[in-house]
């Protein structure tokens, strides 16, 4: 095949690529997914969840109307800062949502693609950390925030804590008959993580 004959750039894609391996994340025993507070970026780029909250550990796509959060993805898409906000709002008929609809709570995720197509953008997003809102920066779309990343207890290793999180492990084992891919998510976790890895286990939970 000549240059002549490649297919070019998809026309729908956006610049949006996963970071370079190391960047902005801490290997702990299980994960892959941990990440060093102090190196996430303590201003982030903020979206507004209206169906349920959003937790780290968890990779899921979500499909956005171009307008108007086409900035705010194409500002989280610059090289230096792949890391977006996710925050879950009170429900309202307005988009964008006030900022006082906003938790004060969300959770930092890293972009992984980005794609437009018929007035939509489908993103998909692996969550990596919890965040409180300090400040906000910029009140309106693309909304900016200054926060704070709050820690998490990534390993417990003790009699107590494994009995609550096999206890939690028995009763999402429960859920798995009401539909398949919930064995296929179970398994992915309990590849990463352990039951001694309390905030995980509660985050999947």
């Amino acid at each position: 095949m000549t240059d002549k004959d490649s297919p070019g750039p998809d026309p729908t894609a956006l610049d949006i690529q996963p970071a370079a391996s190391g960047t902005n994340t801490a290997s702990t025993p299980g994960s892959d997914v941990v990440v060093a507070s102090e190196l996430l970026p303590l201003s982030l780029n903020l979206l507004p969840l209206h169906h349920r909250p959003f937790f780290p550990v968890q990779t899921i796509p979500i499909v956005l109307d171009e307008e108007p959060w086409l900035s705010t993805i194409q500002a989280v898409g610059e090289p230096a800062h792949k890391v977006i906000g996710l925050v879950f709002t009170e429900p309202g008929d307005d988009d964008p949502p006030p900022i006082d609809r906003f938790r004060k709570v969300g959770t930092a995720a890293r972009l992984r693609s980005a794609k437009r197509e018929g007035g939509k953008i489908q993103v998909v997003v692996e969550g990596l950390q919890r965040f409180r809102i300090e400040r906000w920066l910029n009140a309106q779309p693309p909304f900016v925030a200054q926060v704070q990343h709050l820690g998490e207890e990534h390993h417990i290793d003790n009699d107590e804590t494994r009995a609550f999180g096999m206890a939690m492990l028995s009763t999402l084992k429960e859920l798995l008959p009401l539909n398949p891919l919930y064995n296929e998510e179970l398994k992915l976790f309990l590849e990463r993580f352990s039951p001694n890895q309390p905030s995980f286990l509660t985050y999947f939970a």
